[in-house]
């Protein structure tokens, strides 16, 4: 699959928080999501499923930075 900029951006950012040996998880939900955008699936109840997944798989410190990309992709989203 093909990213555009602002899915690889959206991909180093995530990948940058990875915990360690979770890599292989991240890559498997960015994929999901990314390959939801191209279906036209990709909508408020799925970012609002994955989101806890994300968090599980990102160090703490990240957390923070990973709800601010979250919010505003919600905040793109069509009601």
């Amino acid at each position: 699959m093909t990213m555009n900029t602002g899915q690889q951006l959206f991909r180093d950012f995530i990948m940058q928080g990875a915990l360690p040996g979770k890599e292989s998880a991240l890559e498997d939900l960015l994929t999901e999501g990314f390959d939801r955008q191209a279906a036209g699936t990709f909508d408020r109840d799925y970012v609002n499923e994955v989101t806890p997944k994300y968090t599980e798989l990102l160090r703490p410190e990240h957390h923070e930075g990973f709800k601010n990309a979250a919010e505003h992709i919600l905040s793109t989203l069509a009601v």
